[in-house]
């Protein structure tokens, strides 16, 4: 499952790989508030246990340096993927029934270009319900939804 990951967790995941890639173990959180530019190591604390929550680093028992990279992050950098644009996550989509969207400013997906069918600009929502399981749309999944006057049926 994807999670949506706020800007300060993605530029700590970045640091974060970044380091573990070159140097085979992980930074220590005064080491990751430099670089991010953040005063408290408390705060890159509450954002990397985020980023375990969320299964892209995996803690490794009570050590100073104990952090590792999901496997899908070992090795490469985020930036080395397919190209992506960053689109932003508006809420949730309740499957059967249309809703208005709430934008959180903070709150954004990358998402892989050839995911997107139009010029236009789209945002993301996350499905709530089961009634779309029949088109493989399932309770918990990101939606990518183009900015549209109307809405057909089947759109």
């Amino acid at each position: 499952m994807t999670f949506v990951l706020y800007p300060s967790e993605r530029k700590i995941l970045e640091t974060m790989i970044q380091y573990i890639n070159r140097n085979g173990y992980a930074p220590t959180l005064k080491e990751i508030a430099a670089v991010v530019g953040v005063a408290s190591p408390a705060t890159i604390h509450e954002h990397i246990q985020s980023l375990v929550a969320k299964g892209y680093l995996l803690k490794l028992g009570r050590y100073k340096r104990g952090y590792d990279l999901a496997p899908q992050y070992k090795k490469r950098d985020m930036e080395d993927t397919e190209p992506s644009l960053s689109l932003p996550h508006f809420g949730f989509i309740v499957a059967g029934a249309p809703i208005e969207p709430h934008p959180d400013p903070t709150a954004s997906f990358r998402v892989p270009v050839s995911m997107i069918n139009s010029s236009k600009p789209g945002y993301v929502l996350q499905v709530r319900g089961n009634s779309m399981k029949d088109d493989g749309i399932l309770d918990g999944d990101y939606v990518v939804v183009e900015y549209t006057e109307a809405a057909n049926n089947g759109d």
